[in-house]
């Protein structure tokens, strides 16, 4: 519902960067090389297949090298591999851990959290987390970290100053969404929570987003919660929109972006039946951050169908993403078949979408 109070729209890239999101799919049948269509983009280069059909994660230090984490689609069994590049795109160093034993891994993730590269990753509905040098050998790990707890989603950040928050959620009717919380174990955050969103702001402060439970009559509250210096005692959380399904269509989200005024929550359906059957919808919501409302109204994504387009440089820019084509905030053209959101992990003047 559009809220009574007047609020300013912030300023959002939706950028599709392709090539990265391409090239780790779990197909196997792939190119060696992926035409990056947008002027200012190369070709990208396959590195390999992944088991797991989602985008495969990515962290970047401070010198600007790049390490991705996936798992790789060998012959036999999964194997958990880093490659890691430095910032003009050569290959720094690349190791897979075939001595990890894998079974149903699912959910990479991956920090710099200001001296090393730390790993979580779920396998066979368990917790898993190990920290890498810079030369990719282990320094700790890996570690079984949910104990007695089924897992079936987990999140991950960082400040990049060595402050590492980490969630997960179990089934449903298990115990719900809790927080890592060091020696005193796990923290309860929510009995009817999953699929939890984690991102620190430049100040050290958490950002989350989750999934409840649906209610009987299909709604899908996402809550969004904000954590003064990561410390839950002090925070706070609220359903900040509901999305109403029904039938076989599938939710992809809440996917949680911020920027130096604004939090985001993207989302997307697609349907598997009646006459929307085949077709896929993306959607955000928008709000001040840590201040909960108002919330915008939601708003469709949508991007053109082709790339000849007029791109332009942007002297204001913050990200650096090569020319842009500027489309109106009502632009509702070309194709909304947009899935697998993944917003800038960095907080910056801009949000950008992948």
């Amino acid at each position: 519902m559009e809220s009574q109070r007047t609020y300013k729209t912030p300023v959002m890239a939706i950028l599709l960067l392709i090539g990265m999101a391409a090239l780790m799919t779990a197909c196997s049948a792939q190119p060696p090389r992926l035409w990056m269509r947008a002027p200012d983009w190369g070709r990208g280069l396959l590195l390999g297949n992944t088991r797991v059909g989602e985008p495969v994660p990515l962290a970047v230090d401070p010198s600007g090298n790049v390490t991705i984490f996936l798992f790789s689609a060998s012959d036999d069994r999964p194997r958990l591999q880093l490659t890691s590049f430095s910032p003009d795109g050569l290959v720094r160093w690349e190791n897979i851990f075939n001595e990890i034993e894998l079974y149903l891994p699912d959910e990479p993730h991956i920090l710099w959290d200001g001296a090393h590269w730390t790993l979580f990753w779920i396998n066979d509905g368990s917790l898993y987390g190990m920290k890498i040098d810079d030369r990719g050998q282990v320094l700790d790990g890996p570690e079984m970290l949910s104990k007695e707890f089924q897992v079936q989603h987990i999140a991950a950040a960082t400040n990049g100053r060595g402050q590492v928050a980490v969630w997960f959620s179990t089934p449903p009717g298990s115990g719900g969404l809790f927080a890592l919380a060091g020696d005193a174990g796990f923290q309860p955050v929510d009995p009817e929570g999953s699929q939890p969103e984690l991102i620190f702001d430049e100040t050290g402060d958490l950002h989350a987003a989750w999934l409840r439970r649906p209610t009987a009559r299909g709604a899908n509250p996402f809550i969004y919660g904000f954590y003064p210096g990561a410390d839950l005692s002090r925070g706070h959380d609220e359903e900040v929109y509901a999305a109403q399904i029904y039938g076989t269509t599938v939710l992809d989200g809440p996917t949680l972006g911020i920027d130096k005024s604004h939090a985001y929550i993207f989302w997307s359906l697609t349907f598997f039946t009646g006459p929307e059957a085949g077709t896929s919808q993306a959607y955000y919501v928008h709000f001040p951050r840590a201040n909960f409302a108002p919330v915008s109204r939601e708003r469709l994504l949508s991007v053109p169908w082709s790339y000849n387009l007029a791109y332009e440089s942007s002297e204001s820019a913050s990200l650096n993403t090569g020319r842009r084509v500027p489309l109106d905030a009502s632009f509702q053209g070309g194709g909304t078949y947009i899935i697998q959101m993944r917003p800038n992990a960095r907080v910056a003047e801009e949000q950008a979408v992948v």
